[in-house]
């Protein structure tokens, strides 16, 4: 059961928690001043949301008028959307820690932080900041 990455134990207790609305945490991050980093990944192709699923989240978020409090992962094709629809979001592009891009160019497309999933060096993190983010 789950390849051992959970007690048996609790297996049964997890199975019976509730997932949360998006709009739960939302409201969690306005009420309590947070800032929400959002990684918003596709649904498979075929979905019938596959093709409109950035838009209606986007529009939901929006909804809750905390746009500062957002760092929205966002790929470079979302980024004519992010700066038509939510200048106040905070744009953040997720990184390969394996290979790190260009501060300078991201500067330029309007990114303000990088996400990594692994930590990263003094240096790269040096010329993120020297490049603004």
């Amino acid at each position: 059961i789950l390849d051992g990455l959970v007690a048996p134990e609790l297996v049964s207790e997890y199975r019976q928690q509730p997932v949360p609305l998006l709009g739960d945490w939302l409201d969690i991050v306005r009420d309590d001043h947070l800032v929400f980093i959002f990684d918003l990944e596709a649904p498979p192709e075929g979905h019938p949301y596959a093709d409109s699923f950035f838009e209606l989240v986007l529009g939901h978020i929006q909804q809750e008028v905390i746009d500062p409090q957002i760092w929205f992962l966002v790929r470079p094709d979302q980024l004519q959307t992010m700066h038509a629809q939510a200048p106040g979001m905070v744009l953040t592009y997720g990184a390969d820690f394996h290979a790190p891009p260009i501060p300078a160019n991201l500067a330029a497309q309007g990114y303000q932080v990088v996400n990594v999933e692994y930590g990263i060096g003094g240096g790269w993190m040096q010329e993120d900041h020297t490049a603004g983010i």
